[in-house]
């Protein structure tokens, strides 16, 4: 019984948070944060309440942002996180089984593999998260991030010079090897 109310206190709260505002107001605060590229002091509640998508759990956010430090090295910029929190959901809303801090890590890993880990390769890595969008709904869910992420590892070196096309080409024979197999 906690833990419903507990939920219930947090959806009030992240509702009474967009209090006052008209869906024009939402609609700019909302793109100035996807286009904010400080960096986030730390992963924690307080410091991603205001910058954390409304369609995904503040404690996922916290997660999936102590996931991005891990694997950049550093703290992710607001934009940053925002973008791949946005990914990880669009993988589960599309049918994904894997939980947000599995899809997290798979597309963590991979931007990791095509080494875009500086606040420079931002771009890079939200062309590569929508890379990952297209190859998992272009497959029906069969070629999954984690298919991705050892296809991208075992390419060694390549996987850094290889373009989002090669990617998405390599995974359409992934996925043929796949029904191939019976999978």
């Amino acid at each position: 019984m906690p833990i419903k109310c507990c939920a219930l206190l947090i959806s009030a709260a992240s509702l009474l948070s967009a209090c006052g505002e008209s869906p024009e107001e939402q609609k700019a605060r909302e793109q100035a944060l996807d286009g904010d590229r400080s960096v986030l002091a730390a992963c924690t509640g307080d410091a991603i309440r205001t910058v954390s998508i409304s369609t995904f759990s503040w404690a996922d956010t916290e997660e999936l942002c102590r996931t991005m430090k891990l694997a950049l090295g550093r703290q992710p910029t607001v934009a940053e996180l925002r973008f791949v929190s946005k990914t990880v959901w669009v993988l589960h809303a599309s049918g994904s089984k894997d939980t947000y801090q599995q899809n997290g890590y798979q597309v963590m890993s991979i931007v990791e593999a095509r080494g875009q880990l500086a606040p420079s390769s931002s771009a890079a890595m939200f062309s590569t998260c929508d890379t990952v969008v297209k190859v998992f709904s272009g497959t029906g869910g069969k070629v999954s991030p984690k298919d991705l992420n050892v296809m991208l590892r075992n390419a060694g070196s390549l996987a850094q010079t290889m373009s989002d096309d090669g990617i998405i080409h390599m995974a359409a024979v992934l996925w043929d090897m796949k029904k191939q197999a019976g999978e």
